[in-house]
């Protein structure tokens, strides 16, 4: 009777040594790490003294984690310095720094230069060859005619049209200008706002108008 009990109790540890064995637990552990916050203050732009342009990417924050704060410096000529894509007003050429904070207290800034020119209806590429560039209606709801004027045959003229964010929307060829020359442009697909149409010479010479979409 006393070995009968002694061989139950060696099955009772083998298979309770076998369970132990070989029975195991496997647990999955995902973490998701989060891009790194990157902040985009726009493209550097030229605009006309008294015109306004909208600063910041698009989008202005990207990676880290959501819920994004924005701290644009200096505020001066800004609309809004604590969003996205403030209008910038400024009167003189100057730097804005933003700084984006994320969800997490992350932290990241970039910067942009805008430069203030002065502009006229009528400028001259050099002090030798008067040219001038008149766009009319302006405002205007995105049709309008672009009027290239010249007291003598100029260069090769290209015509660029570009938007608040200093994108280039349009662009045409004109070739060698006597005289005078118009443009029928058509950009009313394109969002309201401020823009600025620019010519070149030979792509050396610049002149510059700015104007309004309504």
């Amino acid at each position: 009777m006393k070995q009968k009990f002694i061989q139950q109790m060696l099955i009772v540890s083998f298979l309770s040594l076998s369970w132990s064995t070989y029975s195991q637990t496997h647990v999955n552990i995902s973490i998701n790490q989060p891009s790194i916050l990157q902040a985009d203050a726009g493209k550097d732009t030229t605009i006309c003294l008294n015109s306004s342009v909208a600063i910041g990417g698009m989008p202005t924050a990207t990676g880290g984690t959501s819920g994004y704060t924005y701290i644009w410096s200096p505020s001066t000529g800004l609309s809004d310095s604590t969003i996205a894509n403030p209008i910038a007003s400024p009167t003189a050429n100057m730097t804005y720094y933003v700084t984006v904070i994320d969800g997490h207290s992350c932290t990241s800034i970039d910067t942009v230069n805008i430069y203030v020119e002065i502009c006229s209806a009528i400028d001259k590429f050099t002090s030798n060859n008067n040219r001038s560039l008149n766009i009319f209606p302006n405002p205007n709801k995105g049709t309008f005619t672009l009027i290239i004027e010249s007291t003598e045959k100029t260069g090769i003229i290209n015509i660029e049209i570009v938007n608040s964010f200093g994108q280039v929307v349009y662009t045409e060829q004109v070739g060698k200008v006597e005289a005078k020359h118009e443009s029928q442009i058509d950009i009313s697909n394109y969002a309201k706002g401020n823009y600025i149409a620019r010519i070149k010479e030979d792509n050396t010479q610049t002149l510059i108008k700015s104007f309004i979409v309504n």
